[in-house]
């Protein structure tokens, strides 16, 4: 699913600054940023207003056009920083590309569909939340959606049987990676005191 939010604007601003000043900002929705990539000179600072990219693509991956010294470019949220008492967005990495450019990155996984497994008391896993892809830009979609609809109870979807988008290139070492399982609802509990990167995610919505 290739989706490009829309363009993102920003403003420059100082590395180091004081309690009051972030106070400010706060105040006025804006989130301290960095934008790098290979084909900037170097990684800039720069201020988002958080209330301009919205809670829907607030996520790693999603990707947002962006004029840079005269010049397009798409930004994808590479790293999203939040306080650990509130939760709130501190601070958001993004990483800056042409259309046309080779990249590296991890592109989120959604569940997609329902497992057999649930129609007898099974709950659904993502094990893990990313792959690792390489290829153009404009290939690499906001997210990469895994089919669950033959998972059957305490059956596994391994990295081997997700189906990868056209021109990407994986950079994981094993294929056999579990991505993602159907448990017994009793054991859910067990699982996720066990697997700290266990997530429930909620099946891909059908585009309207």
């Amino acid at each position: 699913v290739n989706m490009v939010h829309e363009r993102l604007m920003f403003t420059t601003r100082e590395k180091a600054v004081n309690k009051s000043v972030l106070a400010n900002w706060k105040k006025q929705g804006q989130v301290m940023a960095a934008v790098y990539g290979k084909s900037l000179p170097k990684t800039m600072d720069v201020l988002v207003n958080i209330r301009q990219i919205g809670a829907h693509a607030l996520h790693k991956g999603s990707v947002f056009p962006a004029t840079i010294d005269n010049t397009e470019y798409r930004l994808t949220i590479d790293e999203i920083q939040r306080d650990i008492r509130t939760s709130t967005v501190t601070h958001i990495s993004f990483h800056a590309a042409k259309t046309d450019e080779k990249v590296c990155l991890d592109v989120m996984l959604k569940i997609d569909g329902h497992a057999i497994g649930e129609k007898t008391g099974g709950v659904t896993l993502l094990i893990c939340e990313s792959v690792s892809v390489e290829g153009k830009l404009d290939c690499v979609p906001e997210y990469i959606a895994v089919n669950v609809d033959k998972l059957e109870l305490n059956g596994k979807i391994t990295l081997a049987e997700v189906k990868i988008p056209e021109g990407l290139k994986l950079r994981e070492k094993s294929l056999n990676k579990t991505m993602v399982v159907c448990h017994p609802a009793r054991a859910y509990t067990a699982a996720v005191e066990t697997a700290a990167t266990v997530t429930v995610t909620p099946p891909v919505q059908p585009a309207s």
